[in-house]
């Protein structure tokens, strides 16, 4: 005879919700990240408190010891070490040395789940792919090349796309799905025209099927097409339903290179 436990291996959710799970600032803290210790940044005379986490931050005024991140090699955070400065929040004197604690770690407090043996916290909540991707990612990118991204030109880039290229690719992918059969999904509707009704599944079935045909040649500079090539091959090895080792090396590899890239046009 013998008892049957079980063990919690994986927390997911949305971030804000993990990030509650795990007693972490958050997205938007000073160290958003609950895998590095990346230091976020505010934009420059902005009203907002959301920070980014830009890996090339040299000419921000606030760049401090550390004026680039290598992608490759980031500092990365470990059980114990988190362990230590949630104990150290809930150490804390007063609140306000809490909150100045937990602002320099990006712990809030201790998770209750950390009690768990099976539980690692640098380990066991991975990202909701959902979210980050089609709900994120990708409809940032459409905002971004159509100059509608928090207010943001193209700066030294040139990958904004005339309004009248984005409305007749709206045209297009709207009309698509008419030969579209329904097994791939649900239809996806004129971007151009209204993206509230866009969900998860459209963002998906618009990315990997329908913008690397509607996309070439609009873009003025052929290496932004590339680059969101590059993007859909990832997304694509990330959505197969078996991953193989050398599938995560060229994964990670790839991301790598897709976000340098991506600093480096915009």
């Amino acid at each position: 005879l013998f008892t049957l436990r079980a063990y919690l291996l994986l927390g997911i959710g949305d971030m804000p919700a993990v990030a509650k799970l795990m007693c972490m600032k958050g997205h938007n803290g000073l160290h958003p990240c609950r895998f590095c210790k990346i230091r976020g940044l505010r934009v420059p005379n902005a009203r907002g408190n959301a920070h980014y986490v830009p890996l090339n931050r040299a000419r921000h005024p606030d760049a401090g010891d550390t004026p680039h991140y290598d992608p490759a090699a980031l500092p990365m955070r470990t059980h114990q070490e988190m362990l230590r400065q949630a104990l150290d929040v809930e150490s804390a004197p007063n609140p306000t040395q809490a909150q100045q604690r937990g602002r320099d770690s990006g712990m809030s407090g201790m998770p209750l789940l950390a009690v768990l043996s099976s539980i690692w916290l640098h380990l066991s909540f991975p990202v909701e792919f959902m979210h980050l991707v089609w709900l994120n990612l990708i409809p940032n990118l459409t905002r971004l090349y159509t100059g509608d991204f928090k207010g943001l030109d193209s700066g030294d880039g040139d990958y904004e796309l005339a309004e009248a290229v984005w409305e007749n690719i709206g045209r297009i992918t709207g009309a698509a799905g008419s030969t579209i059969p329904s097994a791939f999904g649900a239809r996806v509707p004129d971007l151009a025209k209204d993206r509230s009704h866009m969900i998860a599944e459209t963002w998906c079935i618009w990315t990997m099927f329908i913008a690397p045909v509607v996309l070439r040649g609009r873009f003025v500079d052929e290496k932004y097409y590339r680059h969101f090539l590059d993007l859909v091959r990832l997304l694509d090895l990330c959505l197969q339903l078996e991953i193989k080792r050398e599938d995560i090396d060229e994964i990670r590899v790839g991301f790598i290179e897709w976000v340098r890239k991506y600093e480096e046009y915009v």
